[in-house]
């Protein structure tokens, strides 16, 4: 499939975070990028700037400051440093054009505006791709050689951000403008454009007047009383109206943070769409949303002496806070305007004369000698607006000059199509906005979910603007977040399936400063090499017995983000049909490249913990981290083409050998009642399925078969023996108990999976770690749960005519289905039984004779089992294999556990005392596919450190609980460790990684409805 392409215009810290995640969704994103650096408005600055919010804010969430940059704000040239340094981690300047000015982008193939008024869904289908396939231009101009080029995308990001390339020129009177002074007028862009000795000659020894009282025009003064040392030149800063401009981020020695980015803080506040309760709590606490805008009032009044200048604001903080009006004081600002090098004068306009400006209401004009800098800010939406060739287009990005900018959660206009603007709306930390914004888009790119209708979409714009202008008064069209951006994220959360709730505990949760890290998540880029004993991927699916079929069902057994080929129409798709869509799976995601195929594992061996610092540890690792900095494995691989034996040293291992492949479980017999004193053939069902389909058929043909075991395998062969001989050599199928194995056909009035595999099923069981209630509740619903049990086996006894050929199983259905050993009986089995081409024998025990076999507890002389084949079909030892791959005599006895109890795997993938290792695949659910892609999310998480395990007492007490129900629930088949509670499996999962494991919609659907893979669909899905 052909990646789609997705156009970003800017190269900023919007533009970089939205390339990176467009890449690791599987898109093909071109950065379109005027300047020659990436950077944004960091690229180059006034020479004292420094960031404004505090540096744990202000960074991405997986890609941390250097340990190099101590201070709380960095330099300019600091955060420029750290900007680039994600580029190239990340290496995302190959996907940059730099020099790229984009001049216009239009809609291909135009839309009407009839057509765009008739749409109830954003694009006209709800979906972020058209139907009809079609695409943006998007018209460049390369400024280095003058050329204009079209490219055509899909989908387009708008990074321009709102601080760059138009400036804010106020309006004049005629002939009362700019034109009229004789000294030089420049805007502060202009200004930073220079290199430093430049400015600084710029402004030494000269008259300047600065308008504007936010962080540029608190700088370019703080710059001006440098240069001109002294009082013949004082700067005068003209402001409109007082700031609450803040000296630091503690008043009264006490984080700011705790008063207003924190979910406590947010619930002070009316929000957009809230309910009655949360409208009355925050009427409710306005006294104290009060008193904690008075205490940072106070501060700020105090440290810099506000009153003593006249310089108190009318307005509140939260008002400053709300509208992200804060900057920092650059450091004794105050003392300049002491002394004189800075002169504060208030003005709501002025106009230009001869000598200087005249301000309203004075006659005397304010002198100046070469320049004012207007520091007025920008035209952000102007910029935005301008880059669409449409006027439609230009007047719905624009909006109403009287309401904010009409986007849906900051980022898509509902009437146009595909197309999203992502870091033009404000918030405390504009790093961290943008890239939760991003994260969001991706999912919806990706149709994780939907946007509402365009009805819906618009009503909540409109609840927007009302809190904007409620909060922020006149400043509402800066769209700012700062005051609310727990509750804004919160939605974007819900709408991706994410757990809002990102803290343990109330107390944390309500109290506790929200930042960048606590959303930090999908974030991966490791360097996987996979090896691989075969030729080709697919395990077990590479060569199977030639009549097998999937036996799950096929809505079941599928790839969360690569749905089954439309062709493949079957419910249980035959082997050749899985095999196809699992190689399908790997081409598309170009997975192939990163396996190293003919290659043998023989052994791995840790380098890092000896073993007594291993047996002393507390935590995983050593350290409670995926890495120790001391750990690596040695992984020995044979190379069986080559026959070469080579080492790789690699940071963490995942066993992925499974449990049906490799090494056979061949039965143990008395001295010379092995298959060594049987004259004819005895082989097990691994080799019946690695031969080609012709020559399994002649190996059969004709021939007396025996298949020992009663699982898939057995089941399979015995159907292909019957088909092969007939009545005149009937196929003898040995086994030690009946099973509870459903016809693919099984009608009970509703599907299977709505008794079994849905919330309120496993409300009837009782769970590891169960509470008193839920253990109570599976008691006295334990009636209905038998009753669901006799229900399938009625059905079953019923279909296959079980009571007739004495094969109703001793056990109920629920330990059938608790031990995953329930499969999919072949069509016709019990016809063939039935006319007498397949026997059916019980035996406890067997063993060999020169004839054939003997069954247990029938004389020896008259009634061995005469056979010319006997065929194995007993299983594998998958747990030998998985203790043999180890070098160290310690993690092979620390992996094999003890025999009496189940595999000890925390979460059934990691062992508590086995550093830099987990294991995927090997313990058994419903669907083996749908469960080891929960257990690699989770693993992936784990090592991108979105959490971090128990200690290894609370893991080993957690495996007790786990062991205590698979014996309770799966009997004798315990060793299995079988997933039969999918749901209550995959929320634990859910809940270590901070995903909301409600996946559905409503209360019934949630209760009864049946889970499966693309409930799970998750923050790592691909195109």
């Amino acid at each position: 499939m052909e990646k789609k392409q997705i156009g970003i215009v800017g190269a900023g810290i919007s533009g970089l975070i939205a390339c990176k995640y467009m890449l690791s969704k599987g898109y093909d994103p071109i950065v379109f990028e005027a300047r020659s650096s990436v950077g944004g408005v960091w690229i180059k600055t006034f020479e004292t700037t420094k960031l404004q919010t505090p540096k744990p804010l202000y960074q991405f969430s997986d890609f941390p400051w250097p340990s190099s940059v101590t201070e709380d704000f960095p330099t300019q040239h600091q955060v420029f440093d750290y900007i680039q340094s994600y580029a190239q981690h990340f290496d995302l300047l190959k996907h940059i054009r730099f020099n790229t000015k984009v001049v216009g982008i239009e809609y291909d193939q135009g839309l009407s505006d009839e057509e765009l008024q008739s749409w109830s869904s954003w694009n006209g289908n709800g979906q972020p791709f058209r139907d009809d396939q079609r695409k943006w231009k998007v018209s460049i101009e390369d400024t280095l050689n003058n050329s204009i080029e079209v490219y055509k995308m899909d989908f387009v990001i708008l990074c321009v951000g709102r601080f760059s390339d138009v400036p804010n020129i106020p309006e004049f009177p005629p002939k009362k403008g700019p034109e009229a002074f004789h000294g030089k007028v420049i805007h502060s862009m202009d200004y930073a454009a220079m290199d430093y000795e430049r400015a600084a000659s710029f402004v030494k020894g000269k008259l300047v007047t600065v308008v504007g009282l936010q962080k540029s025009a608190l700088d370019i003064a703080m710059e001006c009383t440098a240069a001109n040392n002294g009082l013949r030149n004082p700067c005068t800063v003209l402001y409109k109206s007082e700031h609450w401009n803040v000296p630091d981020y503690l008043p009264w020695g006490f984080p700011l943070a705790f008063l207003y980015l924190n979910r406590f803080s947010e619930l002070l506040v009316h929000k957009p769409g809230e309910g009655f309760l949360l409208n009355l709590l925050a009427t409710m606490l306005s006294p104290l949303r009060w008193g904690f805008s008075k205490f940072v009032e106070s501060d700020i009044k105090k440290k810099h002496r506000l009153a003593k200048y006249g310089m108190v604001p009318k307005h509140s903080f939260l008002e400053e806070i709300s509208s992200r009006l804060i900057a920092t004081v650059p450091e004794k600002f105050y003392d300049k305007v002491e002394e004189g090098k800075i002169i504060l004068k208030k003005s709501q306009s002025f106009c230009f004369c001869e000598e200087g400006i005249l301000v309203d209401g004075e006659t005397t004009p304010l002198k100046t000698d070469l320049l004012i800098l207007l520091a007025t800010g920008f035209r952000g939406d102007k910029k935005l607006k301008d880059i669409f060739v449409s006027q439609t287009f230009q007047d719905y990005i624009a909006g109403s000059p009287s309401e904010t900018l009409p986007l849906y959660r900051e980022m898509i206009h509902p009437r146009i199509p595909q197309l999203a603007v992502i870091g033009f709306s404000e918030s405390i930390s504009n790093v961290f906005t943008s890239e939760m914004r991003v994260r969001w888009l991706g999912e919806l790119l990706d149709r994780a979910f939907k946007v509402p209708s365009l009805k819906e979409m618009e009503k909540d714009t409109v609840e927007w603007d009302r809190y904007m202008k409620r909060y922020s008064n006149g400043y509402y069209r800066r769209s700012c977040i700062g005051a609310l951006h727990i509750w804004y994220n919160d939605q974007l959360c819900k709408d991706m399936g994410w757990n809002p709730k990102r803290k343990n505990g109330i107390f944390n949760e309500l109290f506790e400063p929200y930042g960048p890290l606590d959303y930090y998540m999908l974030s991966k880029g490791f360097d996987p090499i996979v090896f691989e004993t075969k030729s080709d991927v697919g395990g077990v699916w590479i060569k199977t017995i030639a009549s097998t079929k999937l036996q799950t069902p096929k809505s079941f057994y599928q790839f969360s983000d690569f749905p089954w080929p439309s062709s493949v129409t079957e419910n249980f798709p035959a082997q050749h049909k899985v095999f196809d869509y699992i190689q399908s799976y790997a081409q598309h995601f170009d997975l192939i490249k990163h396996i190293r195929f003919n290659t043998k594992v023989i052994g791995i061996e840790y380098e890092g913990l000896s073993d007594n610092e291993i047996q002393s540890c507390s935590l995983w690792s050593g350290n409670g981290q995926p890495f120790n900095f001391k750990g690596k494995w040695k992984v020995v691989v044979d190379n069986t083409e080559k026959k070469s034996t080579e080492v790789h040293k690699v940071d963490f291992v995942i066993l992925c050998v499974g449990r049906y492949c490799d090494v056979p479980n061949i039965p143990e017999f008395p001295p010379k009642k092995g298959p060594e004193a049987f004259h004819g053939k005895v082989i097990h069902s691994m080799d019946y399925a690695a031969m080609d389909y012709e020559s399994a058929a002649n190996f059969v043909k004709g021939k007396q078969v025996i298949v020992v075991g009663f699982q898939k395998s057995a089941l399979d062969i015995a159907m292909e023996c019957s088909a092969a001989n007939g009545l005149k050599n009937p196929c003898t199928v040995l086994y030690r108990a009946e099973q509870w194995h459903v016809p693919a056909n099984l009608h009970l009035g509703l599907p299977l999976t709505c008794l079994c595999l849905n919330r309120f099923s496993e409300l009837l069981v009782r769970k590891p770690g169960d509470g008193f209630f839920p253990s109570l509740l599976a008691t006295m619903l334990s009636p209905l749960r038998w009753t669901f049990s006799k229900l399938v086996e009625r059905q079953i006894n019923k279909k296959h005519r079980l009571a007739k050929y004495g094969m109703v199983p001793k056990h109920d259905f629920s330990q059938q289905i608790s031990s995953c050993l329930i499969a999919t009986v072949p069509e016709k089995f019990y016809d063939k039984v039935e006319e007498g081409s397949i026997i059916l024998k019980k035996s406890q025990s067997f063993s060999f004779c020169e004839e054939g076999i003997l069954v247990d507890g029938e004389p020896t002389s008259t009634t061995p089992l005469k056979t010319d084949v006997v065929i194995l079909a007993t299983g594998f030892r998958g747990d030998q294999k998985l203790r043999e791959i180890f070098v160290s005599q310690v993690f092979q006895d620390y992996k094999q556990g003890s025999s009496d109890e189940t595999f000890p795997l925390y979460r059934e993938i990691v062992h508590p005392r086995i550093p830099q290792l987990a294991v995927i695949g090997f313990s058994e659910s419903f669907s083996n596919l749908q469960t080891s892609e929960m257990k690699c999310q989770w693993l992936a998480e784990l090592l991108d450190g979105t959490f971090k395990l128990p200690s290894i007492t609370e893991m080993e007490n957690d495996m007790v609980e786990w062991d205590e129900y698979l014996k309770r629930s799966s009997g004798q088949y315990y060793r299995r460790s079988c997933i039969a509670l999918p749901i209550w499996y995959n929320d634990q999962l859910c809940k270590d990684m901070g995903w909301n494991p409600k996946r559905k919609k409503g209360f019934f659907t949630e209760l009864f409805e049946p889970y499966g893979p693309l409930d799970y669909v998750s923050p790592s899905r691909s195109n």
